[in-house]
């Protein structure tokens, strides 16, 4: 029985959980180095680490101690490292606010609006922002082009990994899109990366199919929508609702979906307790540029 680690953020799950499906002889542990290290457990789950055959794992930084990258590339030769998938080509409005270190929630968590920040910054009424969200503004804020931009990045990283995405890349752009938001692909995107890493460390054929997970770790988290006019001309068919992570559904009243107002207006009741320089950072600064010169 072949032993295997993944040891890396929350895309981690997904991976573990194809490669369980693609290796059926093989005891697949995973590690999710954030939570871990939330838990004060660094140290015990290495100790996990020490009769896996191979390591795959994510970009782990140096203050993961023993889970780090290059602490476990000094340990274990049979290492081999995934990248952490990004794609805002979906989703070019969406945007993190970390001000020292710290990162400030809208109701999907820690993804924010740069169109909603933006307007709340310059104090525009919140009945008026969903007018903003529109073609003209869009284009503005080069929305149109980040779908090409996020693209050509995704083959440059995924390249210096040595992945070939090419002969899978038909595949995730007929179940597009395949992100639910800028850091969480779906299960089939996380898939084919596992998939990759296993042709890689020399454990499968690459004639080996894609697995189908069952359970899309990742959808019980937020899912920021494509909006209709960014999904169009991608061939994706958008929409402007929002979905909250389960774990902080009501108990009483709305679910977890949320319209384009409803998250405007739970975002301004966010914002209005946060400093004022978490609004001056460059993704909302830029945006707020671009909302002064189309409505004055």
């Amino acid at each position: 029985m072949r032993r295997i680690a993944v040891i890396g953020v929350c895309q981690a799950w997904g991976i573990g959980d194809a490669l369980t499906l693609l290796l059926d002889d093989a005891d697949v542990i995973i590690l999710e180095a954030p939570a871990i290290q939330n838990r004060g457990a660094l140290h015990a789950a290495s100790l996990l680490l020490e009769d896996r055959d191979i390591i795959i794992t994510q970009g782990i930084p140096d203050e993961y101690g023993p889970l780090a990258t290059e602490a476990l590339r000094t340990r274990f030769p049979n290492l081999v490292q995934v990248p952490v998938f990004t794609f805002t080509g979906f989703h070019p409005d969406c945007i993190y606010l970390v001000l020292e270190g710290k990162a400030y929630s809208s109701p999907l968590g820690p993804y924010n609006s740069a169109i909603v920040a933006a307007a709340f910054s310059l104090g525009i009424p919140v009945d008026r922002v969903p007018g903003l969200f529109n073609a003209f503004i869009f284009r503005k804020a080069g929305y149109f082009d980040e779908f090409t931009k996020a693209t050509e990045y995704a083959r440059l990283v995924m390249s210096q990994f040595d992945f070939d995405i090419e002969p899978d890349w038909p595949d995730w752009l007929a179940n597009a899109p395949f992100m639910h938001t800028i850091n969480h692909p779906k299960a089939f995107a996380l898939a084919s990366i596992a998939k990759l890493a296993a042709v890689k460390a020399g454990l499968i054929p690459k004639s080996k199919p894609i697995p189908t997970l069952p359970y899309d770790t990742l959808s019980t988290s937020a899912v920021w929508p494509v909006y209709p006019e960014l999904g169009r001309p991608i061939g994706v068919q958008g929409n402007y609702i929002f979905k909250q992570p389960d774990n902080i559904k009501e108990e009483m009243g709305h679910g977890v979906m949320m319209s384009l107002a409803r998250f405007i207006d739970g975002s301004y009741n966010f914002y209005g307790a946060y400093p004022r320089e978490v609004f001056e950072l460059d993704a909302v600064v830029r945006v707020r540029s671009i909302l002064t010169e189309c409505i004055r």
